[in-house]
């Protein structure tokens, strides 16, 4: 019985330093090249060409396109911020509609919260143009973008914000309470975690 196939080889083709984005800090790399072969026997004979590059960083394994080798970090936590900015905005004011249409409590609130995060003032005229065009959303689409880039008190921040947005009528109903979790899930805390968190704020 003849057994062939094709399998993929992996060879180092270069090496340098980049700014790794999950170390945080620069580190070195190996550029990867896979090709594949037709093997007979499982043995490699007759190479078929390129199937695909990679990088890999040396520290801590993570793998990345190519391009990764160009990232400015500075640029790249500009990125990160505008995007944590957008995500915190839109992710208060999901949970802001989950009792019903957004109060004049709820509005002021991610007013001010906006206001100090971002050093500039916002209106509740601001957020009012900004709840138009987040019905619908849902705190997975709005959170999950940023929650691997986020500290442990970034998600805190997170969390404690939602709550303000939530108890800002003086209430926190049950479907309220379910988003705070569900929010703290895709954050990546445990519910005791969560939990925990929540009966501070409340105290």
């Amino acid at each position: 019985m003849i057994i062939f196939g094709t399998r993929g080889l992996n060879s180092k083709v270069e090496s340098g330093h980049f700014h790794c984005p999950r170390c945080g800090r620069d580190k070195p790399f190996d550029i990867i090249r896979v090709r594949r072969f037709f093997t007979l026997y499982f043995i490699p004979l007759i190479p078929m060409g390129e199937a695909g590059r990679y990088l890999e960083c040396k520290n801590c394994s993570g793998t990345f396109d190519e391009g990764a080798r160009y990232l400015d970090p500075e640029v790249e936590n500009e990125k990160f911020h505008a995007a944590f900015m957008q995500a915190m905005f839109r992710s208060m004011i999901v949970i802001a509609l989950a009792d019903g249409p957004a109060n004049m409590q709820e509005l002021d609130t991610i007013a001010d919260i906006m206001t100090n995060m971002s050093g500039k003032a916002f209106e509740t005229d601001d957020i009012r143009d900004m709840v138009q065009k987040c019905v619908g959303d849902s705190l997975d689409n709005t959170l999950h973008p940023v929650a691997d880039g986020l500290s442990d008190d970034g998600r805190g921040m997170v969390i404690h914000g939602l709550h303000q947005v939530a108890a800002a009528d003086g209430r926190l109903l049950d479907e309220e309470i379910k988003m705070l979790y569900s929010a703290g899930n895709i954050l990546g805390f445990r519910k005791k975690a969560i939990k925990k968190f929540l009966s501070s704020v409340e105290s």
